[in-house]
């Protein structure tokens, strides 16, 4: 362990955690799946943002992904391999998905220290409402979000009046929204010194 550098075991390789400095840094660990959530990632982020946030050591949380990806959403080719799930009707599987999702963005919303997305690419539905759930997004290159309507609800919901910071200004939730539906991207934002 390095002097101000302490690990934390998530309980899963897909999830990476440690702490620097009084700030969690929590990495998505999938480069292979463009950070996909899996059904061991997922509980485990969940699990993570609960604890830093609940952690008195923790001043802040900064949440990113390996490789060149922040998050590609969930993982289709791992969902309906539960077997209990495929004898669900889908109107349960749609509600247990929706609460899911709703304690997803809200163990983030529920955090009360500033969280951090730091995108290396690009983020895409569950890992767009991830990004959209935290308090600040800064994009490390040139970034695409991948919009879908349904995993991006609630987060946007939930972080309506937070600001988006793109560059040297802050833009509240209404320009943010009109800025990502003009052209779905953002101009780069570069801050070196919080990639580790």
């Amino acid at each position: 362990m390095a002097e101000g550098r302490i690990e934390i075991d998530t309980g899963t390789s897909e999830l990476l955690c440690e702490i620097r400095d009084r700030v969690a840094l929590i990495t998505l660990n999938r480069p292979e799946a463009r950070n996909a959530l899996s059904d061991h990632l997922t509980p485990a982020l969940r699990r993570m943002i609960k604890q830093c946030g609940d952690d008195p050591n923790v001043g802040a949380l900064l949440i990113t992904g390996a490789g060149a990806a922040f998050c590609a959403g969930g993982d289709v080719k791992g969902m309906g391999c539960n077997s209990n799930k495929a004898d669900m009707a889908f109107e349960d599987r749609v509600a247990d998905l929706r609460t899911k999702q709703r304690t997803f963005t809200g163990a983030l919303v529920a955090v009360r220290k500033p969280t951090i997305a730091a995108l290396p690419g690009p983020a895409a539905g569950a890992g767009m409402a991830l990004a959209l759930s935290c308090d600040i997004r800064i994009a490390g290159g040139r970034l695409r979000y991948v919009r879908t309507i349904k995993s991006a609800l609630h987060a946007q919901e939930q972080r309506a009046r937070r600001p988006f910071r793109c560059g040297d200004t802050m833009l509240g939730a209404a320009r943010s929204a009109e800025n990502l539906s003009r052209n779905n991207q953002l101009h780069p934002v570069v801050f070196p010194h919080l990639y580790y």
